[in-house]
């Protein structure tokens, strides 16, 4: 038996819109009518939602090609970072679950299913009673959001025409909805009765509104991607995402930083300070051309190559590859770096660098320093070079194996706030554990020297009275590190 969900909530008088990735000057593509330069938006709804608006410029053509720099802040809802779907009023032709993918949206012709045609993302049926579809998000990593994206890949004639979307910071996940939910959707379905009551007791329409009612564009390649900027500084831990009415969102991505309380961590404790659920975060990287960096701080195991960090192979190699007395490979120019902000600066006793799944194209060694600086810093754009960087871990000891674990035991360096890991010459990394003690006071230093914008996109700040404490310094600001 069938039940509907709840009253839709308050619309509002307009819509804001979205943004784009790019706008190709000619397609073959049916034409899309494209909406104002200004959204069409009153004037507190495109505050909120536009994206990418800071520094864009004032023509809409290009704020649309702009990414926004939250995009490369921690992703908080994706199944890989323990994301889940708790509820959803109605499932019929995809489940609420494919939204928290992290691969790309696909579209296969010729596939169906007894519900109609199969499509990579959640679709609801087409709704013909009162109310609106609308689902409840419980993140992996709880905290504070910058932006969302809404992507409607291959969605092109059944794309949800608007969305919003609330969040409220929940102290336990609600057990009856969990229970109920059990291992995910089930296609052809809508929520019981007895889920809808569940999900009633949370009170979820009266959640903090996050994205106000926003226009989303069709799912073809110039106009599937929607970016809407969040300026809340609150925690969340859990999202009310709201189809208006009814149709289909491939993917759902939300950005931001993760909180810990690091109160309750005792001094003595070994954490791992740059896990992602611990507010770890990366911050720069050389490449990611068949994975990022922030893969390989996520919690769980990886599940194949895809699930890590890899990077081109270097174009410059040799033609026979020679090695120093030492035994490296000499590799002159040739290496991949990516540079981590820990969630909490403290004193490193350990570093693990796991190759699981890379095979034939693990790196031959690595070489990983740390440092103490702000955090927010726009420094790393460069990979740190202005910044004074110590070894932890030497290249000459850091040598590297298919499909396997390496433990790197540190000692004899003080607090640091951020860990800089380069691979020789390129290849794939599947995780990177930096396990340690916190150091408060260091902690309460760096967050001295932080400065942020309403937005949270990174601004510059003054390193002149922080400079390397906690650390011996081994190498003059701007020298190339050892190995480099």
């Amino acid at each position: 038996m069938s039940a509907e969900p709840a009253p839709a909530i308050a619309s509002r008088s307009g819509y804001a819109v979205g943004g784009f990735v790019r706008q190709p000057k000619r397609s073959s593509k049916p034409r899309v009518k494209k909406p104002r330069a200004d959204g069409g938006a009153t004037e507190s709804d495109a505050e909120s939602t536009a994206s990418s608006a800071s520094g864009a410029s004032k023509s809409g053509s290009e704020r649309e090609r702009e990414v926004p720099a939250w995009k490369k802040s921690t992703e908080m809802v994706s199944a890989r970072v323990g994301g889940k779907c708790l509820f959803a009023t109605d499932e019929w032709f995809a489940t609420a679950e494919n939204m928290l993918k992290t691969s790309e949206p696909v579209f296969i012709p010729d596939k169906f299913t007894e519900f109609g045609k199969w499509m990579d993302g959640w679709e609801t049926r087409r709704k013909r009673t009162v109310g609106h579809d609308w689902c409840i998000l419980q993140l992996g990593l709880p905290g504070v959001i910058f932006g969302i994206h809404v992507n409607t890949a291959h969605f092109t004639g059944n794309y949800v025409p608007r969305v919003s979307v609330q969040g409220a910071y929940l102290d336990e996940a609600p057990r009856d909805l969990v229970d109920s939910r059990g291992e995910g959707g089930v296609m052809g379905t809508c929520a019981t009765r007895e889920q809808l009551a569940a999900a009633a007791e949370l009170r979820s329409e009266e959640w903090e509104e996050l994205v106000p009612m926003s226009k989303l564009g069709p799912g073809f390649v110039d106009t599937r991607d929607s970016y809407f900027t969040v300026r809340s500084t609150k925690p969340y831990t859990h999202l009310r995402v709201n189809m208006h009415p009814d149709g289909g969102i491939a993917r759902l991505h939300v950005h931001g930083i993760v909180r810990r309380d690091w109160e309750a961590v005792p001094d003595a404790k070994v954490v791992d300070l740059v896990a992602a659920e611990n507010g770890g975060r990366a911050v720069a990287w050389s490449d990611e051309h068949y994975g990022k960096p922030s893969n390989i701080i996520v919690r769980r195991r990886g599940v194949n190559m895809g699930d890590g960090w890899e990077t081109a192979r270097k174009m410059n190699r040799p033609p026979a590859y020679e090695a120093d007395d030492a035994g490296n490979l000499v590799l002159p120019g040739m290496s991949d770096w990516a540079v981590f902000e820990l969630g909490h600066a403290g004193v490193v006793t350990e570093v693990e660098v796991d190759t699981q799944h890379f095979k034939g194209n693990f790196p031959e060694s690595c070489l990983v320093e740390a440092t103490l600086a702000p955090r927010t810093s726009t420094d790393f754009a460069d990979g740190g070079k202005a910044l004074t960087w110590h070894e932890i871990v030497p290249r000459r000891v850091a040598k590297l194996s298919a499909n396997a674990s390496h433990v790197f035991p540190v000692s004899g360096v003080g607090a640091v706030s951020h860990i800089r890991l380069t691979m020789f010459p390129d290849g794939g990394i599947m995780r990177f554990r930096v396990r340690g003690r916190v150091d408060r006071a260091a902690e309460a230093r760096v967050k001295e020297e932080t400065v942020m914008d309403p937005i949270r996109v990174m601004s510059p700040v003054s390193r002149a009275r922080l400079g390397a404490a906690g650390v011996p310094a081994r190498s003059p600001p701007g020298a190339p590190s050892p190995g480099l």
